[in-house]
């Protein structure tokens, strides 16, 4: 992976990141817990960016290794972890969010589905609200989430999830809100990209996974990205509604 060049984001305006999801945020033992964030900060920092990722979480062996990714939740289980963290409090200007794999997988462990497959859209759509709710001047990239080669039907779930994403984000920009799409979709295709269970990334699944990220960073409009503000008190009485998810 070769860095780029913002020609959107002014170099100035230091990068405070939030990577936002489930394990495959967080990484597991099978690449040390690092996920993609350690070769999408090198990219970032290659490009000439100040970056500093935030998150309640801790994990992986690189210098900056703070996230917001919980294993094994569903949507709205991600949802109740952030207001349990409230690590919006700390208003990242970037929010990465890859969420949806256990969704999609909720019966892979022999139970039956937590959540209805169908409905994880609209999960994911609530969980955007109270990001936005909480950091209303942030810019959002989503995630066309990686593919579940566990089986054939984890594979098709995953294809509907993402074509219903594609048109979550076109709304949002449509509303005027700053989301932006990230096609990790393609991360799977080789054999190599997974670990055996056909879910997690493998080292080289998440560099894949960063240049998405980086490549969707490219087109953030110079506008969108203002130096983050400071962390706010508490959480809003607005944003209260939220706290249990959909």
């Amino acid at each position: 992976m070769s860095p780029a060049t913002f020609h959107t984001v002014t170099d100035d305006v230091p990068l405070r990141i939030l990577p936002l999801g489930d394990s495959i945020t967080a990484g597991t033992l099978l690449d040390g817990q690092n996920s993609y964030r350690p070769y999408l900060r090198d990219l970032l920092l290659g490009s000439g960016h100040s970056v500093a990722y935030i998150g309640s979480m801790v994990s992986g062996d690189h210098i900056d290794n703070h996230h917001e990714g919980h294993g094994g939740m569903l949507i709205k289980e991600i949802q109740e972890k952030v207001a349990e963290s409230q690590i919006l409090r700390e208003q990242p200007n970037v929010i990465l969010l890859h969420a949806g794999t256990n969704d999609m997988n909720s019966n892979m462990f022999g139970g039956p589905p937590q959540d209805p497959y169908e409905t994880a859209p609209d999960r994911l759509q609530t969980l955007i609200d109270y990001c936005f709710c909480e950091c209303p001047e942030a810019t959002l990239i989503l995630a066309q989430i990686i593919d579940n080669r566990s089986d054939a039907e984890g594979h098709e779930r995953v294809q509907v999830f993402n074509a219903e994403v594609k048109r979550v984000a076109v709304d949002r920009r449509a509303k005027g809100q700053k989301v932006l799409i990230a096609d990790h979709s393609h991360v799977g295709s080789e054999r190599s990209d997974l670990g055996q269970d056909g879910v997690h990334p493998l080292v080289v699944g998440y560099e894949k996974m960063a240049q998405a990220w980086f490549e969707a960073m490219q087109d953030i409009p110079e506008a969108w990205v203002q130096q983050a503000s400071s962390a706010s008190p508490g959480q809003s009485s607005s944003c209260a509604r939220f706290q249990d998810g959909l």
